[in-house]
């Protein structure tokens, strides 16, 4: 359903964009083969294995410790950059990802239980298997961010977005029909009204500014910075009621704050 609402308002954006239907098609042949081979990897490491095994790992170590270690993506990420793409981090900018990373685990750890996983009776199988599908989707998520900052570069950003999202459509809907045959591949319509605007946020808007984030950035910045949902919910969460206050959590954040000063010394293209 993400990619199906992503797609849709992604073809009509390159649409507007365009002016017609026939420029359109225009756009659509200037997608190189290059950019969808990349595409398919991102999501194959995104939509589909890599959240399939990140969804694994929290049924063996719960939520928390799954998304933190799943979280270490930023790592993978930088490490890649500067072996293979001559993206060099300096002293102070190394410092700041791993003060970073750091902090978003200790937010997370101490993020307060979903009562369906508040109990270890709730957990299934070994907790080493769960630690290593943690780390297993953190590199397939690390693999997502280089796989969009290589398919993305140079392209139309609208047009190059409906193709990522039409290859995550096929790629959910096979995974679907391969692992959970007898599930259904979308939500009932009731769910998709009630939620459509969190949807078109997510997975449209999430996905714009991500694809271009990650085209002007390095990848050591980029990944870091679209890794930051759980830190950002923190002080909402306070300002709105929803949790109480932690000198754990607070303590993250600021590791988080302090570290990204450090990698932003010098890590943005333009």
């Amino acid at each position: 359903m993400r990619a199906l609402i992503a797609l849709s308002l992604f073809f009509i954006w390159a649409l507007v964009s365009a002016g017609s239907f026939s420029t359109l098609y225009g756009e659509y042949r200037l997608v190189s083969i290059h950019t969808v081979e990349w595409f398919t990897v991102s999501m194959f490491a995104s939509y589909g294995f890599g959240d399939i095994l990140f969804l694994w790992a929290t049924r063996h170590v719960g939520i928390p410790t799954a998304l933190a270690l799943a979280s270490s993506y930023p790592i993978w990420t930088g490490l890649f950059g500067l072996v293979f793409k001559n993206e060099p981090l300096a002293l102070t900018q190394a410092v700041g990802l791993m003060m970073t990373v750091a902090g978003m685990v200790l937010v997370i750890l101490h993020s307060p239980e979903m009562p369906i996983y508040s109990g270890q009776s709730t957990l299934k199988g070994s907790r080493a298997k769960g630690v290593f599908l943690g780390f297993a989707a953190s590199f397939f998520w690390a693999l997502n961010s280089i796989a969009v900052s290589e398919a993305a570069a140079g392209t139309n950003l609208p047009v190059s977005n409906t193709v990522r999202m039409g290859i995550g459509l096929i790629m959910s809907a096979a995974f679907c029909l391969i692992l959970t045959p007898q599930a259904r591949l979308l939500l009932p319509l009731k769910e998709v009204k009630k939620y459509f605007w969190l949807f078109a946020m997510e997975a449209f808007g999430g996905s714009a500014f991500y694809t271009y984030g990650m085209t002007h950035s390095t990848l050591a910045v980029g990944a870091t910075l679209s890794s930051l949902s759980p830190v950002i919910s923190v002080p909402v969460a306070w300002i709105a009621g929803w949790e109480k206050f932690s000198p754990f959590r607070t303590v993250g954040v600021c590791f988080v704050v302090l570290g990204i000063a450090f990698l932003m010394s010098g890590g943005v293209n333009h």
